[in-house]
């Protein structure tokens, strides 16, 4: 059986994307902060006064003192009168030394989410495909730990700048080549999660990229996050190159993405936005309107978060959904001008025209 990797897909995320990356260290570390999201009636100070955790506080990784804490604010939260159901994410690592919490409240009410039910079937990897899945996460996560983290995805799929890693991923290209029908098998039918998360990340790896492209939308509705993580891991770089004028041929449906930056799921959340973020730079109008429509709620709240990496994607979509230049966009984001690129957004679906009498954004200057 494969072991689980959690941890080792929660370090994809810090690649280029400015997300998170497993504590790789045993002594206790520093809770950064807390953001809540999701909760559009519920304070987030009542929502914080019920956490077992704190800014501030000290967590350890070389035992269960941060899964106890975590599991019991779970518990106190789902408690909150208001409250269908808490998602503690993390704890992320890291910005300024610290870690990172976010926490999505489905309150009472909300139209939640539908995933697929956890599929049965005894399919599994071949096992050469499970070990190097297992040597890929060690290797990467020694490559984070000293700050080796940058990537290349010219190829439509991901080399780590790291050699140790990279050799690895090159299996994968192979892999994705004599297993393909295996992978697609895994993915939608093993009853081992991390068996598909892996199946997911390998099947990206395959020549004809837009041929998975299929297999890769379906498992964003799969019921393990970590699935769904890298899932839409490959997706975003495939969606990188549809974003490049270099392109041809390759297509990603922005539909799936859209629907998932409302998850109460932070990883969702996450993939999702940076997708949208390549997918609307060619400001197609239909996927402007449909974020106009669905999406300027989530958007908001994910622009406000206080990591700059971690907001930017939303702040970047909602600049585009105002009408905003890019120039505009990156000078009100350098000058901590994000409201106003919310403002923008927000007077555009309420007046249908996100522009002035002139044909020029109102972004508040």
């Amino acid at each position: 059986m494969i072991r689980a990797s959690h941890f080792a897909s929660a370090i994809l995320l810090c690649m280029a994307l400015g997300g998170i990356a497993a504590p790789a260290r045993a002594e206790p570390m520093r809770i950064g902060f807390i953001e809540f999201y999701g909760n559009s009636h519920l304070p987030v100070a009542e929502l914080r006064s019920h956490l077992a955790f704190r800014e501030g506080d000290l967590i350890s990784f070389d035992g269960d003192d941060w899964q106890a804490a975590f599991a019991q604010s779970q518990r106190q939260l789902s408690n909150v009168p208001g409250v269908s159901r808490p998602h503690v994410g993390g704890p992320g690592c890291c910005v300024d030394g610290a870690l990172f919490v976010y926490i999505g409240i489905e309150e009472d009410g909300a139209r939640g989410l539908q995933f697929r039910r956890p599929p049965r079937g005894r399919i599994r990897l071949p096992p050469e495909v499970v070990a190097s899945g297992a040597a890929f996460s060690d290797a990467l996560s020694a490559a984070v730990a000293r700050g080796d983290d940058e990537e290349d995805t010219t190829a439509g799929h991901s080399l780590s700048h790291s050699a140790g890693a990279r050799q690895i991923q090159i299996r994968f290209v192979d892999y994705a080549r004599r297993y393909l029908p295996v992978l697609r098998k895994v993915l939608r039918e093993s009853a081992e999660p991390a068996e598909r998360a892996l199946a997911a990340q390998v099947i990206a790896y395959v020549d004809d990229k837009q041929a998975v492209v299929p297999d890769l939308v379906r498992a964003m509705r799969d019921p393990s996050e970590e699935v769904r993580n890298d899932a839409m891991r490959a997706l975003l770089v495939f969606a990188k190159r549809v974003a490049s004028e270099s392109t041809a041929g390759l297509n990603v449906p922005y539909e799936p993405f859209v629907s998932l930056l409302a998850s109460p799921f932070w990883t969702d959340r996450n993939k999702s936005s940076w997708a949208v973020e390549s997918l609307s730079r060619s400001r197609d109008p239909k996927l402007l309107q449909l974020l106009r429509r669905k999406s300027l709620a989530p958007l908001a709240e994910m622009a406000r978060w206080k990591v700059p990496g971690h907001a930017l994607a939303s702040r970047n979509i909602l600049g585009r959904i105002a009408g905003c230049s890019e120039e505009e966009i990156s000078r009100a984001i350098d000058s901590c001008r994000h409201e106003e690129l919310i403002a923008a957004a927000m007077r555009g679906a309420m007046s249908g025209d996100s522009t002035s009498n002139d044909g020029v954004l109102s972004c508040g200057h």
